[in-house]
Parts: C-alpha cells; structure tokens; sequence
C-alpha cells in the first residue's frame, strides 16, 4: 500500500501499522486496492478520520517482544549446554519424548474410530519422558561425542558417513 503525504510518498509494508507511517501533520491517503483491510471511522463532531489496521497485522512490538524472548531463552539453553550439557540433553530429551506421546494420545483418540472414548494412558507417558530422561539424552550425548570425534568434517561425504552409522548399518 502506498501512502503520500503531501510530497513524500511512503511504502508499507504488511506487518506496520499505517499509523506509524503518516509523519505528524501529514494527512493519510489510502490506495482503493487496500481500502477493504482498512477500517476507517469518522468523528461527527470532530470531522476527523481515523485509519486502523485489521486484526490480521501483527504489531511491531508484539513481534518484537517475541524474538527478544525467543533469544533469551536460546541464550540460556547455550549457557546450559556448555555447563552441562549431559543433563541439559537429557531434560530435552524428556520433555521431547513426553510431549509427543502426549500428542499421538490425542491423535489416537481423535481417530478411534469405536466411540470407545479411552483417556490419556499417564503411565505411558510417565514412561516415555524417563526413557528420553534416563536412556535417550545421555546416550545420545555420547553417541554424537564420539561420532563428531570419528568423522570431525562437516563435509556432505562426513555428514553421509554419519547419518550412515547413525542408522545402526555396518
């Protein structure tokens, strides 16, 4: 959408709102393309108009706030892994392992197709979350600390090897 104030004339783009783009003073002209994703409400008394943007567009600061929590949590799990990274892995593992038979219960049950209407099974998840916990995380740790060791290039040949013996294949 286009926005000419006077003799400037502004882009925006989709995720802005138009008014952070009118300077002050200026008056906001909308294209008749992008009049349907705007709402425009007019004061009686005032004979003023106002331009807001659908529910659609996310704003800036929402956006922002999330990539700044996105990367304070990233910059934790870092820390974490370089002071213990056994444990930190293991934890991951958990609660991946978890989360996903957590999950294909859902599944499971939004597919029976019996009617039975069978509740969540938490022991099966209980165990799944310890198997991440106490078997996946650790064993994985050493797995891939001895497998970088073994073939330490970053190559598409060394990646190949590894996903290779990663499979378990002789």
């Amino acid at each position: 959408m286009s926005i000419n104030t006077g003799d400037m004339s502004l882009t925006q783009r989709s995720y802005r709102r138009p008014d952070m783009l009118v300077p002050r003073g200026g008056e906001l002209e909308v294209d008749s393309a992008e009049e349907g994703n705007l709402q425009t409400e007019q004061s009686a008394d005032l004979k003023t108009t106002t331009t807001t943007a659908t529910a659609s567009a996310l704003s800036p600061t929402v956006v922002g706030k999330a990539m700044i929590a996105v990367t304070s949590i990233g910059k934790i799990y870092s820390q974490q892994l370089e002071l213990r990274p056994i444990l930190t892995k293991s934890y991951t593992a958990a609660l991946i392992f978890g989360l996903s038979d957590f999950f294909a219960q859902k599944i499971e049950r939004s597919n029976d197709v019996n009617g039975s209407g069978s509740k969540m099974n938490w022991t099966r998840t209980i165990a799944s979350t310890l198997v991440g916990l106490l078997y996946f995380g650790p064993a994985a740790h050493y797995w891939y600390e001895w497998i970088f060791r073994l073939l330490p290039g970053t190559t598409l040949l060394s990646t190949l090897y590894k996903a290779f013996w990663g499979q378990g294949k002789i």
